[in-house]
């Protein structure tokens, strides 16, 4: 809104002589909002195997975006798998790419409209793409028999046309990869793909990713040497404090702008950890406090959660009997990682306690709630493991 200007000089001066002054060394802390963003209302909500998430690389900001379209084309068959809630995948339907990929894996062209980047930047884009075979992805495995690894591999093969007007990649990606890839084996979240796209700061692309795997538990707890290998920083910023500057505060600034301005779904604050006698310097873990935005909207991945935890609810206090204390005691520990797993468990738990034609079970209600309390401690447990 425009001001009147004084008309007389010495009201002027006066004006200025008495104008505060500005504390030497206070700079402001927020964070310019970038351009182009999307109210939570009209973000994009993607499903997000926990498994991509953890999936260790070092990509720039614009291959986070491209792995963003690269999950987008993905969506149809988690939701398949979702909905049935057996976690089989069939990566036949992914084959839509004008290349086919004649190992059985998936292919997909992508415009480059889908990755949120300027037509101005084309140029920086092809490059991006060109890089992506040749960058390293780790991603957990775990074998048949439970044993816990990472696979050390190349997320994907892309095919640029030569043509300087042709805006589009084909991607490829193999069998093997995929399957690793399109799974909840290790559990799945949501994320807006629009606070990626828009950001062009690759750790909070990365850490947006990370916490929103944990929103509903509102915390998280990681290892720094698990942090700095997770974002490829073990011989980087070697002074803990540079990496909380460099990285870790300017992430937190971002988002917390974001979510408070409406469009970002979650933010986060951190802690520091120490063991023993140690105070300072590198800490032993990172605790992660995870917030949702005040202007959270429902979307449809939230619904087909509250039908699933409305379902569970439902099923213990029918088939068990249990007080609304203990009821509040189990549900509060469910969250998007673990509910098909406790709904499964507590189908099993109850053939288990129908069968028992012989009474083996004397007290079948604390029979049942000791099953379900171990249960859900060993899901816990199993999820920061996968960090550690």
């Amino acid at each position: 809104m425009a001001t009147a200007k004084s008309t007389t000089t010495n009201e002027g001066a006066s004006a200025k002589q008495t104008k505060p002054k500005k504390k030497p060394g206070r700079k402001s802390t927020k964070v310019k909002l970038p351009e182009g963003l999307i109210p939570i209302e009209e973000e994009t909500w993607l499903l997000a195997p926990l498994t991509l998430t953890l999936m260790r690389h070092n990509y720039t900001s614009v291959q986070n975006k491209v792995l963003m379209s690269i999950l987008e084309c993905l969506q149809n068959i988690l939701r398949q798998m979702l909905n049935a809630g057996n976690g089989v995948s069939s990566l036949a339907t992914v084959q839509r790419g004008e290349i086919a990929n004649e190992k059985g894996g998936l292919s997909f062209n992508l415009d480059f409209r889908s990755f949120g980047i300027d037509r101005n930047h084309y140029n920086e884009l092809r490059s991006s793409l060109k890089m992506l075979p040749a960058i390293p992805v780790e991603i957990p495995f775990k074998s048949k028999e439970g044993k816990r690894y990472r696979k050390v591999t190349s997320l994907c093969d892309v095919f640029i046309p030569e043509e300087k007007y042709k805006t589009y990649v084909v991607v490829h990606i193999d069998k093997e990869v995929a399957e690793k890839l399109v799974t909840f084996e290790l559990g799945w979240h949501r994320l807006g793909k629009e606070v990626v796209t828009s950001s062009n700061n690759k750790y909070t692309q990365r850490i947006y990713m990370y916490i929103t795997a944990w929103t509903r538990v509102g915390r998280s707890v990681m290892s720094s040497q698990e942090l700095r290998k997770w974002l490829q920083l073990e011989d980087k910023y070697r002074e803990f404090r540079k990496l909380a500057a460099r990285v870790l505060d300017p992430a937190q600034k971002e988002l917390e702008e974001l979510a408070r301005a409406g469009y970002c779904d979650c933010y986060f604050t951190y802690e520091k950890k120490y063991t023993g006698y140690k105070k300072a310097g590198e800490p032993d873990q990172i605790e992660f406090r995870i917030y949702k935005s005040p202007k959270l909207v429902n979307n449809e991945d939230q619904a087909v959660f509250d039908r699933q935890y409305e379902q569970l609810q439902n099923m213990i206090m029918k088939h068990f009997g249990f007080t609304q204390r203990e009821i509040e005691s189990l549900m509060k520990r469910i969250n998007e990682q673990n509910i098909q797993e406790m709904i499964t468990k507590v189908s099993t738990i109850y053939m288990m306690v129908h069968d028992d034609e012989k009474g083996e079970i004397k007290d079948i209600k604390a029979y049942v709630y000791k099953a379900m309390d171990n249960f859900l401690n060993e899901t816990m447990d199993s999820y920061e493991e996968i960090k550690d």
